[in-house]
């Protein structure tokens, strides 16, 4: 049971208030208080609502205050939280210090907002917006951050002999069960998860900096940031993940101006600072809008992940019933079928049972899939979105991830679309189950294709490389109707290999036709052809009639007719062939420092 101080204005002579003398009371309604460590709650078993405000007409008795936790929205209850400034940052403020942390929503419905200079920090504690309660009741959050100087921080303790004392610098939009959780962060507003340099420079795995949009969400959920306007910015120390679980929901939209940034270096896992990837969810980042940007130093569009085995009907496990492993005595035991959740046996890709095995370094039983070398991995599907004069500006995008083991999951694919002027500045490598394509967008450095697909325009349109192109091995996608085709603006060098087949897709039934292959490119360097040749590297899509259909390209020319025009249809190289049920995805469970 709580001890509830109630904020009432006999007690504000104990908090920090204004030195203003023409202060009302503070704004108080419902079930508000503090418990007796200090946390305090807006809406418990009861809805509640706390404001404090330091707008001059509106100016509160109270305008700063240090707390422990601040729990907003109780088990189906709602609650209320708002800190507005004067207009200067920090003039409103709650700091709160080692303990709770702030979570808004804990399974009931919570409102946080800052406006106008409003600051909210977090001192080596978590941010948690949107959670489910302790009841297992769904929770909603939405966290509004407005105006100049708006701010919602957490700021991760330096080291100490204390695990508290580097604890924070994690916010989590959508933490656990259904939870669902909008973010909004409008008119120069920040949001921001910071790292100390030093614990960075030290040891990268207890860096915190780190946002997370649906990372720990389960399944049915939504987690969604939106950052608009200029000015307005998001950034993460370290590392960014737009990563929703099973069947949920994560979507990042940097718009008008905004900007968001990831500082972080990849690490040691090869996990990128911004990566972008669920593997049955949606993950999905769109920067639109002159202004619009997103910054960093590597980014993953679509990534691997591991999971214990496959259900029967093939679909990939990465939470195991633990308690299925344990016999009667208590013990767990080894030669057991691992099961998922629901009671499903699981399987490797050999269709083997998964068995618990004993691990000796553990000195415990575990997954056979879990031993080294015999590690499960699955892609994910993820898309970035950059259009309407926006840009990214990062080194490095990968899309897809180059992972010999790690194969997709029902087809799925990670996606890179550039159009309508957006920009990205850095290399792209787009590898298997990776799509990279756009009309009317501008890559200003060398795209490599290493099993992916390139599918330039928008039936059609032109996409620009402001660099070399190395199409070694995937799919080129180039359209062409009756009065106009695909082109691939080229000022560096183009490469094409022994693996690309390039696909010639029809909107319009040709006879007696001429095409140029030239015609689909515009190079300012040098052609560059590794074994590639009409014969072999050629298919066509839409075609009905296949008389004398005549191709050049530079000195080559090939005469398809009857008897030569492959199928109408386009079968996909040896490096990008589906391996049957081996290419069923499977799920690597990321384990973030919480």
């Amino acid at each position: 049971m709580f001890f509830r101080k109630k904020y009432q204005s006999l007690l504000l002579g104990t908090i920090l208030a204004t030195s203003s003398p023409a202060f009302s009371s503070i704004f108080s309604a419902g079930d508000v208080f503090l418990n007796s460590q200090d946390i305090l709650f807006a809406g418990y078993s009861s809805n509640g609502t706390f404001e404090i405000n330091a707008d001059e007409i509106f100016l509160n008795s109270l305008t700063a205050m240090s707390v422990t936790g601040l729990n907003i929205g109780q088990s189906g209850d709602s609650g209320t939280v708002r800190v507005i400034g004067n207009g200067t940052s920090g003039s409103a403020r709650i700091d709160i210090t080692k303990g709770w942390g702030l979570r808004n929503s804990m399974g009931g419905h919570g409102l946080l907002e800052i406006q106008n200079g409003g600051v909210i920090e977090s001192h080596t504690q978590d941010i948690r917006l949107g959670n489910q309660g302790l009841e297992a009741t769904p929770g909603t959050a939405i966290t509004n951050i407005d105006g100049t100087g708006s701010i919602l921080r957490t700021i991760q303790g330096s080291y100490g002999p204390e695990s508290w004392q580097k604890s924070g610098g994690h916010i989590f939009v959508g933490v656990n069960g259904q939870s669902n959780s909008v973010v909004n962060i409008t008119n120069r507003g920040l949001m921001e998860a910071v790292a100390p340099e030093e614990i960075y420079e030290e040891s990268f795995d207890d860096a915190r900096g780190v946002i997370l949009i649906g990372t720990l969400a389960d399944g049915g959920s939504q987690s969604i940031v939106n950052v608009d306007g200029s000015d307005s910015t998001m950034r993460a120390y370290t590392s960014l993940a737009v990563n929703a679980q099973s069947g949920s929901n994560s979507e990042l939209n940097v718009t008008n101006g905004a900007l968001v940034e990831a500082y972080g270096a990849t690490d040691v896992n090869g996990d990128a600072p911004v990566d972008i990837s669920s593997l049955e969810g949606t993950a999905t980042a769109r920067v639109s809008g002159a202004g619009s940007k997103i910054i960093s130093n590597d980014i993953q569009v679509g990534g691997t992940e591991f999971v214990y085995g496959y259900t029967a009907s093939g679909k990939p496990v990465g939470t195991i019933d633990v308690l299925g492993l344990i016999d009667s005595s208590g013990e767990l035991v080894s030669g057991r079928q691992v099961t998922d959740q629901e009671g499903n046996p699981l399987y490797d890709l050999n269709n083997n049972p998964v068995l618990t095995t004993y691990y000796a370094p553990w000195d415990t039983v575990v997954p056979s899939t879990y031993l080294p070398g015999n590690e499960l991995y699955a892609k994910e599907t993820g898309s970035l979105l950059v259009e309407n004069s926006a840009s990214v500006d990062a080194p490095v995008i990968n899309v897809s991830k180059n992972h010999p083991a790690a194969q997709a999951y029902n087809g799925q694919e990670a996606v890179l679309t550039v159009r309508n002027g957006g920009t990205i500045t850095g290399d792209v490598n787009v590898y298997k189950d990776g799509v990279l394509n756009g009309d009317g967008g501008t890559i200003q450095g060398n795209v490599t294709v290493n099993g992916g697909t390139v599918a330039p325009g928008n039936s059609p349109g032109t996409l620009t490389i402001d660099g070399n192109a190395d199409f070694l091995d995937g799919l080129l996608e180039l359209e062409i109707t009756s009065t106009a085709m695909d082109l691939l603006n080229i000022t560096g060098d183009l490469t094409l290999g022994e693996d690309l087949m390039i696909s010639l897709i029809f909107d319009f039934d040709p006879i007696d036709f001429i095409l140029d292959l030239d015609d689909f490119f515009n190079v300012g360097g040098s052609l560059v052809l590794q074994n590639f040749n009409l014969e072999n590297n050629l298919n066509f899509v839409g075609l009905t009639n296949s008389t004398n259909l005549t191709v050049n390209f530079g000195s080559d020319q090939k005469i398809f007719g009857n008897q030569t025009l492959p199928p109408s249809s386009v079968p996909e190289p040896a490096s990008i062939l589906l391996l049957g049920f081996g290419l069923l995805g499977i799920r690597l469970f990321k384990r973030y420092s919480v």
